[in-house]
């Protein structure tokens, strides 16, 4: 059951460079960006996890991430998270919370996210090796249709550590009983490190502005499980983009998103 709060308590987390390593690496990111000790933006995501669960203690998953970067920041910085519940609806059954925040470091906005929460627990049983969502349709056409965008492709193993490199201690991505409890047939990748190397294939194209003047949004299909290797693939037009990540080991679709870079005069 989700809360009913709608104010999130404020969270401050003290991002240390040697953390924020672990998270541009843990995606598979490779960037002059992290050498130079550049906060990694969609670290937002987690921000917003964790004011989440300094409200509520049901366990949730992200279905839908949305990051707009207002600045570029160094570490090691403390980030305030502050931020409301926007949203809540039920689709097909299960609830969805939407929650809005800002990221802060000196009292400046470094990022605001947007992101929709679901309970863990309403997942698909641990039976399921590919790991859908319950109302998930299964269909044959679905699971082995090719991947519809034309770009620059990229292969990547997340096995458990790096799963538990990118995640807190606790919970269902790092801890094989929590995720056996929540009924998950083992650890769970979160939505952004999945996504990660779309964000490091568009930092490429892109550069270090995107740091500070992009927008990255990501809807998590299905998810993806210590071990299994996905594609990602990524179509750049201009200062758009939209990108797929397909999970080779199940053969079906895990993310889709897209960005896009503002220009400032």
């Amino acid at each position: 059951m989700i809360s009913d709060s709608t104010e999130l308590q404020a969270h401050d987390l003290t991002l240390s460079a040697a953390a924020n390593e672990r998270y541009w690496a843990a995606a598979g990111l490779d960037h002059p960006a992290l050498r130079a000790g550049r906060a990694y933006p969609l670290i937002a995501a987690n921000c917003t996890v964790l004011a989440w669960m300094a409200t509520s203690d049901t366990p949730v998953i992200q279905t839908r991430q949305r990051v707009w970067c207002r600045r570029q920041v160094a570490t090691p910085v403390v980030l305030d998270t502050s931020g409301t519940v926007t949203a809540r609806f039920v689709r097909r059954g299960r609830e969805y919370v939407t929650v809005a925040t800002d990221v802060r470091s000196d009292g400046s906005t470094i990022w605001s996210s947007e992101v929709d929460f679901t309970p863990a627990a309403t997942l698909a049983p641990p039976t399921t090796r590919a790991g859908a969502p319950a109302d998930e349709p299964r269909s044959s056409d679905r699971s082995t249709r090719p991947q519809r965008l034309d770009g620059e492709r990229r292969a990547f193993t997340i096995t458990d550590e790096l799963i538990r490199r990118y995640s807190r201690r606790g919970n269902y991505h790092s801890e094989p009983s929590t995720a056996a409890e929540l009924g998950l047939p083992g650890l769970v990748a979160q939505g952004t490190q999945v996504c990660g190397q779309a964000y490091d294939m568009l930092l490429a194209s892109w550069g270090e502005a995107f740091l500070e003047a992009g927008t990255f949004e990501s809807r998590f299909v299905a998810i993806v499980l210590g071990g299994e290797t996905t594609e990602t693939t990524v179509a750049i037009n201009g200062g758009q983009a939209e990108f797929e990540v397909w999970n080779t080991t199940s053969n079906r679709p895990a993310a889709t998103g897209t960005a896009n870079i503002q220009v400032r005069r």
